[in-house]
């Protein structure tokens, strides 16, 4: 670290992390730092708690530091400034471990380095808690991904399973195709989203009337009805005001 670009930083510091007003990202950068080093896990709903953050703004955050972008104080890219350029390598979360430690937030991952591969998309039989070879990163059907990850959130993977069975009766009343096959970190950002709609956790008994008015709504042409456009933006929260809030 001598004449790096690198400083440490005692893991104690955490004890002085804000819990009356959001995160800078620099307090953010260093809470999931040592959540990555401690291999503790989280989930995105999590650290937006956490932060005091939207899950938008945690999921561009995260994947900002994964690819090696470029942050500016004041988001500017100008000659004047020096930017600080926040990098993570081979941040594997996927420990299943419970707890971060005495004052941080026990909820606190996401798999902010998802890695996708055009080639070698073989079958894996995945061990849940493990990550797969990058080979396997592949788009898969969601019984495909269930089989190979095993996936936990078991009211999560039931809300999905009746999504995509109710698209099912529908694909020829509405001419649509079957659901495309999604790449696994895609899987998992929907899993990690599902039960919630804005700032409401929503169960699977709301999206037994969630999902119908859903597929109800006109939207515009060409819409594909999937489960990406259905957890996207307020599609999702606005069909849970209309009908159950």
């Amino acid at each position: 670290m001598e004449k790096g670009n690198w400083i440490p930083i005692d893991k104690r510091a955490v004890f002085f992390l804000p819990k009356d007003r959001p995160y800078t990202p620099l307090e953010a950068l260093y809470s999931l730092t040592v959540d990555v080093d401690n291999g503790k896990e989280g989930t995105l709903k999590g650290y937006a708690s956490l932060w005091q953050w939207d899950r938008s703004k945690v999921r561009r955050f995260v994947k900002e530091l994964s690819n090696g972008l470029q942050h500016y104080p004041d988001r500017k890219a100008t000659q004047e400034r020096h930017p600080i350029r926040f990098v993570f390598n081979n941040l594997h979360l996927r420990n299943n471990i419970n707890s971060t430690g005495k004052q941080h937030s026990s909820n606190t991952t996401i798999d902010p380095n998802p890695i996708s591969s055009k080639k070698g998309c073989k079958g894996y039989k995945g061990v849940s808690g493990v990550r797969p070879p990058p080979e396997t990163r592949c788009p898969l059907s969601f019984e495909q991904y269930k089989k190979n990850f095993k996936p936990d959130n078991k009211e999560a993977v039931k809300v999905i399973d009746y999504f995509l069975s109710e698209r099912k009766k529908l694909e020829s009343t509405k001419g649509l195709r079957d659901h495309l096959p999604l790449k696994p970190e895609m899987w998992e950002e929907i899993l990690s989203e599902i039960l919630s709609a804005g700032d409401q956790d929503i169960s699977f008994k709301d999206h037994e009337i969630i999902i119908p008015q859903y597929f109800k709504t006109e939207f515009q042409p060409g819409c594909d009805y999937s489960i990406v456009h259905f957890n996207s933006g307020s599609v999702k929260a606005n069909r849970y005001y209309e009908t159950v809030y």
